[in-house]
């Protein structure tokens, strides 16, 4: 799950939260060495049968955001079209 919000600095951030194997998969491990010891502590809590999730978040140029954004306007309008035939 996502979501995509603009902070008071004009900041366009996604954030979004999953299962830590899909999150791990997703972010780049060089810019960020806390993943080695984020890793150690999943495999703890997983050791004591814990579930877990991560939260991660990525900052999103304007033109990124208003790409997606068309995108998914797109998406919406085909979704509400194809409903109102049913």
């Amino acid at each position: 799950m996502s979501v995509i919000v603009e902070n008071a600095k004009g900041e366009v951030i996604l954030y979004t939260k999953g299962a830590d194997s899909i999150i791990l998969e997703r972010i780049n491990k060089d810019k960020n060495p806390e993943t080695v010891v984020t890793m150690k502590y999943l495999s703890e809590f997983a050791d004591e049968g814990l579930r877990t999730l991560l939260v991660a978040s990525r900052k999103m140029t304007k033109n990124q955001y208003e790409a997606w954004a068309q995108r998914y306007l797109v998406l919406i309008l085909s979704i509400f079209s194809l409903s109102t035939i049913s």
